[in-house]
């Protein structure tokens, strides 16, 4: 088994491993095979792959919350998938 991004608990965009999550959930791949993982904690959904980048691409961090928008303006309570 190969470690693809994340390591330790927390938050950090970064690439590879120097980025972290806090109870990543779930995931999905979209057609151009970038991967996004829900991190059910941190209340972002989900996390973005370009290329072993990891940036968040929707919510903010511990931010809780019921809104529809886009980027960090949206707001998930506990994001499951």
């Amino acid at each position: 088994m190969t470690t693809f991004a994340g390591s330790g608990s927390g938050s950090a965009d970064g690439q590879g491993t120097n980025a972290s999550f806090n109870s990543p959930i779930g995931i999905a791949i979209d057609q151009s095979n970038n991967l996004y993982v829900a991190d059910f904690m941190n209340s972002t959904d989900p996390h973005n792959f370009p290329g072993g980048m990891v940036s968040t691409f929707a919510g903010w961090l511990e931010s809780n919350g019921s809104v529809d928008a886009n980027g960090t303006s949206a707001r998930f309570i506990f994001p499951l998938g």
